[in-house]
C-alpha cells in the first residue's frame, strides 16, 4: 500500500511539478535569447557607430583636400589675373589700335575682325606663362 501511495505522490509531483519546470526552462531560454540578442544588437550598434565615424572622418578629409586644392587654384587664378592686368596695361596702345580699327569697319567685316581681335587677345593672355619662360 505504501508503494502505491508513493507512486501516486510521485505521479502527482511529476504532473504538478511539470508546469513549474517548464516555466523555469522557458525563463532560462528567454533570458539566453534576450542576452544573445542584446549582445548581437550591441555589437551591431558599435559596428554601425564605427562605420559612421569612419564615414564622417573620410568626408572631413575629402572636404579638407578639396578646400586646399580649391585654395591653391584660387591663388593661381588670382596671380594670373594680376599678371593679365599688368600685361594688358603694358599693351594698352596696341589694344586701343585694335579697337579703333574695329570701329572703322562696317558690315560683316566688323563682326569677323571683332571675333578675331577677341580670340587673339584671349590667346595672348592665355599664353602669358609661355612667354615669361
Amino acid at each position: 500500500m505504501m508503494k502505491l501511495i508513493i507512486r501516486i505522490l510521485d505521479l502527482l509531483f511529476k504532473i504538478l511539478g511539470l508546469p513549474y519546470y517548464a516555466v523555469i526552462k522557458l525563463k532560462d531560454l528567454i533570458v539566453k535569447a534576450v542576452s544573445a540578442t542584446w549582445s548581437n544588437l550591441k555589437s551591431l550598434c558599435l559596428g554601425l557607430w564605427n562605420m559612421i565615424l569612419k564615414t564622417i572622418t573620410s568626408i572631413k578629409l575629402s572636404v579638407l583636400f578639396v578646400a586646399r586644392w580649391f585654395w591653391k587654384v584660387l591663388k593661381y587664378i588670382g596671380k594670373w589675373f594680376v599678371e593679365a592686368v599688368k600685361e594688358t596695361i603694358a599693351q594698352i596702345f596696341t589694344i586701343l589700335g585694335f579697337f579703333i580699327a574695329w570701329l572703322t569697319l562696317t558690315s560683316s567685316s566688323k563682326d569677323i575682325v571683332g571675333i578675331a581681335i577677341l580670340i587673339s587677345i584671349s590667346l595672348w593672355l592665355l599664353t602669358m606663362g609661355l612667354r615669361k619662360n
